[in-house]
């Protein structure tokens, strides 16, 4: 007996011997769903033959979605994406990855009839990755390509030193009201440190940024003042010394004034007693 095998879908014809039980079996390795269709198997010996048709369905987890960002804000990422084909069973839902640059992976589960999502709340001026996979009844696909996109904004911006610092004697004071946010907001945990030049230790006080601070008591040679709550913004040494400098030389000039006029006055008694 022979046993043939028509596959309409790609249209073949496979020659099967029976094995020495009597039981025929084909498999078909590496299946995609292209190989779904309608199968015939025809056994046929001398006094005839006999068909049966059968209609095989191949299901495979869906292919990799294509993912797109399509709007960038301060605090969020739109993304959307289609899924090329659904491996032959619908798609039950989609799972959106992402993460900071150098944090842990977050996931967003999306349903299945979704195109698009908005990722938030995100950092305000920070990088990102991600990628998205869909799942069927059969599985998770293959993930997208990872996307790398930023957040609008960026660390905030100083103002020169001469505006940002205004000292006299005894007081520096601080214009923090000058400081530009660059699109992201301030955070509460903001700090004023500053320090003697000579010392190695910064002190510490909490600022708001919407205000001017005045540090009293501030001793010359000048104290060098920052803001720095992350460390990447400073003021730098201020200008208490420029003052203690001018107070030197208007100390001089009285010394050498007082010594003038003691002087003339020693010169005059002098004469006076002569």
């Amino acid at each position: 007996m022979q046993i043939l095998i028509y596959i309409f879908t790609n249209p073949t014809l496979l020659k099967v011997q029976p094995s020495p039980g009597g039981n025929t079996k084909l498999v078909v390795k590496d299946v995609g769903v292209e190989d779904g269709g309608n199968y015939t198997c025809t056994a046929a010996n001398v006094h005839g033959s006999e068909s049966v048709v059968y209609s095989v369905k191949v299901q495979t987890p869906p292919e990799a979605p294509i993912l797109q960002v399509i709007e960038v804000e301060y605090t969020s990422l739109k993304v959307v994406w289609s899924t090329p084909h659904s491996g032959g069973s619908q798609v039950k839902g989609n799972l959106v990855s992402y993460r900071r640059d150098g944090g842990e992976w977050e996931e967003a589960e999306v349903g299945p009839r979704a195109t698009g999502h908005m990722l938030q709340p995100l950092l305000c001026g920070s990088t990102y990755q991600l990628y998205i996979t869909a799942l069927n009844k059969i599985g998770s696909g293959p993930a997208s390509d990872i996307l790398t996109r930023s957040t609008k904004g960026s660390a905030p911006i100083s103002p020169k030193k001469e505006e940002g610092l205004l000292s006299n004697q005894s007081t520096i004071v601080v214009r923090l009201d000058l400081w530009k946010d660059a699109g992201c907001p301030f955070s509460d945990s903001s700090l004023i440190e500053y320090k003697q030049s000579q010392e190695k230790s910064w002190m510490r006080i909490p600022a708001e940024l919407n205000v001017s601070l005045h540090i009293r008591g501030a001793r010359y040679p000048g104290e060098s003042i920052g803001e720095n709550g992350d460390g990447e913004s400073a003021l730098g040494e201020n200008e208490a010394s420029t003052l203690s400098t001018w107070l030197l030389i208007v100390f001089f000039a009285l010394a050498m004034v007082t010594a003038v006029i003691s002087f003339f006055c020693y010169i005059r008694r002098k004469r006076q007693f002569f």
